[in-house]
């Protein structure tokens, strides 16, 4: 068994004379994982990479090299994108500059873009259609919007009348918020052994579909659940596209949609 001496002490600024250690263990008998003699380091139980360099490994292994010369960590052999959830295509996406106006600045950053496929660009600001492709038919819808003010483009969510009495979520100042319909979500959802079917249904949940961008323009739901990587309308989803995305949100968005509250019809019919 190695024996140690204390041989520095707090404000003594020692010198290191020797690192000898008395009775040192034999690898015979007590297997190493690194080991320095005469200056070589070695690397006895980490796997050695095979000579031909393939090597069937998890991402994040530490190997060895054939000469024991170098550790190496096994990366992935391509990287690895990760998906991000998006709301679905809404006009004022094309505003990329945020100026209120879809002008030639906007049009630079969608030929950028042309070609390009969303899961790439990790955000559908030019996907008009829907399709995850940046192509023709989006060119098609940006040039239709070219020149207008945001204001006066088409809102592509389903209208819903927040007032309407029957979804009974107006706080108690007579308005809904995110908070206030969040509330009668779980409430109906708790009601009914968290099912939240009876939520949904009590929203617009016609059947018309967008020709130009592909989405449902009367089912909310529906509407939610065109967000990409999502196979079920959520709560969180529903909120954020009526009242908190923005630029630089989680699921993509504009600002331009955010609002604290509603009172009335909204986005008009």
């Amino acid at each position: 068994m190695a024996s140690w001496n204390k041989i520095m002490f707090s404000g003594s600024f020692p010198q290191v004379l020797s690192m000898e250690i008395a009775s040192p263990p034999s690898s015979s008998t007590v297997p190493f994982s690194l080991k320095v003699d005469n200056g070589l380091v070695e690397f006895n139980t980490i796997l050695q990479v095979p000579s031909s360099g393939v090597v069937d490994l998890t991402e994040g292994t530490v190997v060895k090299t054939v000469s024991d010369s170098f550790l190496a960590v096994r990366n992935a052999t391509e990287p690895q994108g990760v998906s991000k959830i998006l709301i679905p295509f809404n006009n004022a996406y094309l505003d990329t500059n945020h100026d209120g106006e879809i002008g030639s600045a906007d049009l630079l950053e969608f030929l950028i873009a042309y070609g390009d496929n969303v899961e790439n660009l990790q955000t559908n600001d030019h996907d008009a259609t829907g399709d995850g492709e940046i192509g023709s038919a989006d060119l098609l819808q940006f040039l239709i919007a070219f020149g207008a003010l945001v204001d006066d483009l088409i809102d592509t969510r389903p209208s819903i009348n927040w007032v309407d009495p029957s979804y009974n979520w107006l706080d108690n100042t007579g308005v809904a918020t995110s908070a206030s319909v969040s509330a009668r979500y779980d409430a109906i959802a708790a009601a009914n052994g968290g099912n939240d079917a009876n939520f949904w249904s009590m929203l617009p949940s016609g059947g018309t579909i967008s020709e130009a961008f592909n989405l449902p323009t009367d089912n909310v739901k529906a509407y939610v659940e065109k967000t990409s990587g999502i196979t079920t309308a959520t709560i969180e989803l529903f909120t954020y596209i009526y009242f908190t995305q923005s630029n630089t949100g989680d699921f993509g968005g504009s600002t331009y949609y955010s609002t604290s509250s509603y009172s009335g019809v909204y986005p008009p019919l």
